[in-house]
């Protein structure tokens, strides 16, 4: 098996040590490494990497922190950790401190090598199964989990850059109504289509499109303010209009359309993502309360 460029992240400040596990996994199998534990936390979520190996002899280094801190965030739950112990007492106090597994050094090359192979399987069908469990079924974008998860981490992220973060919560207009008139399945692709339209909509990588509820989108917007939230949210409306999917049955147009309300907020500590869904909500029913088939903010 061929592990990938930078899958392993080791924490160790030992050169030695780090030479050893280069020699161990190939010039062609390179690895970073972190040289401290706080450090260790920032570069695990920038690179989610595949498997962390631990340095037990790190100074500073409280095992059970760590292991908690990467287990909490999303981006490195997945990563299986692996002690590098010097005895087995402390590789079998290290399993109860919160590591999946320990090596004992000196590394025996065979085991070692054998053993940091399974555990970068195992990590990758982790994440795997994690990011399949973030999809919607129907439509293939994100899902009300993944928006959850993604709104909160980018409240932290704003939070502590002190910048504004908006959503935008969308409604299709009468789709209970579309589901009785057309079918089920003429719904569930009316979902893909304005899926795709909507992800079209948004001109930025770092903004998600997500499923929110049954005929309801949502999306969370970065560093965005009150103007560019509604210039979002209006281009994501324009964008259902032109696609003129019909519908007999509504009060409000010949087409589907929908209600749209936005909120932004520069995160604070005595607020959460919640208070932002809160604003948003009461948005959007303001666009329903006004006749439908609108922006509110």
């Amino acid at each position: 098996m061929s592990i990938a460029r930078h899958a392993i992240l080791t924490v160790t400040g030992n050169p030695e040590l780090l030479k050893s596990l280069q020699e161990l996994l190939g010039s062609d199998q390179p690895i970073k490494s972190a040289p401290s534990p706080r450090e260790a936390l920032a570069q695990a979520q920038a690179d989610e990497p595949d498997l962390i190996l631990l340095d037990s002899k790190m100074p500073g280094l409280d095992t059970r922190d760590l292991c908690l801190k990467l287990k909490m965030d999303p981006r490195t739950s997945g990563a299986p950790v692996i002690l590098l112990a010097a005895s087995e007492e402390e590789g079998a106090e290290g399993l109860d401190q919160g590591a999946n597994d320990y090596l004992i050094c000196p590394l025996k090359p065979i085991v070692a090598r054998n053993r940091i192979r399974n555990y970068v399987d195992l990590g990758r069908c982790i994440e795997a199964l994690r990011r399949f469990s973030l999809v919607d079924g129907i439509t293939g974008i994100a899902n009300r989990r993944r928006f959850d998860e993604f709104l909160t981490l980018e409240w932290r992220r704003n939070l502590r850059n002190r910048t504004t973060l908006s959503i935008v919560l969308m409604d299709l207009d009468h789709f209970r109504s579309y589901n009785e008139q057309y079918g089920v399945a003429a719904g569930d692709e009316a979902l893909r289509k304005i899926a795709t339209a909507l992800n079209e909509a948004t001109q930025r990588p770092g903004d998600l499109v997500a499923c929110y509820s049954k005929g309801g989108f949502a999306c969370v917007l970065p560093e965005t303010d009150t103007l560019g939230a509604v210039s979002v949210a209006e281009r994501m409306r324009a964008e259902l209009a032109t696609l003129s999917i019909p519908h007999e049955a509504s009060d409000t147009a010949p087409i589907l359309t929908m209600s749209v309300g936005t909120a932004t907020r520069t995160p604070s500590v005595d607020l959460g993502p919640e208070d932002l869904i809160a604003m948003a909500e009461r948005s959007l029913g303001d666009a329903k309360r006004a006749g439908r088939n609108r922006v509110a903010f």
